[in-house]
């Protein structure tokens, strides 16, 4: 079974709940802080990561950084409240997509089975 990644100190919000509910047949979810995820994504496996940016103070920087350390890593930015500029930033930095979070189960299941299709296609694992 694949696993995502989501960056997010909310483990317990809504979001990161439709997230888990609606992927729990398709994906094991592993959620982690800021602070963690770097030492996640270095002794894991995971087909996706998913940065909270409404709780990560600089998503840009962290998803660069993650792509610099593991390049065939797919990193994928949800925000609540997206604006361009964070977009234009997080996507330069190494991001395969940037998506405003949704609370709808259907819209969510197809962003992310979109997101696993591009990180098949690309030979990521």
């Amino acid at each position: 079974m694949k696993t995502i990644l989501l960056i997010s100190d909310q483990s317990e919000s809504a979001w990161a709940s439709v997230l888990r509910n609606t992927l729990i047949e398709l994906i094991s979810l592993h959620i982690a802080s800021e602070k963690d995820a770097r030492k996640e994504v270095s002794r894991l496996s995971f087909a996706l990561v998913i940065v909270d940016s409404g709780v990560v103070k600089k998503p840009a920087s962290l998803v660069s950084e993650l792509a610099f350390q593991k390049p065939d890593l797919p990193i994928a930015v949800a925000s609540a409240a997206p604006n361009w500029r964070e977009a234009r930033d997080t996507l330069r930095a190494g991001a395969v997509d940037y998506f405003q979070q949704t609370l709808s189960k259907i819209e969510l299941q197809q962003i992310i089975q979109n997101l696993l299709t591009l990180s098949d296609s690309h030979g990521r694992r």
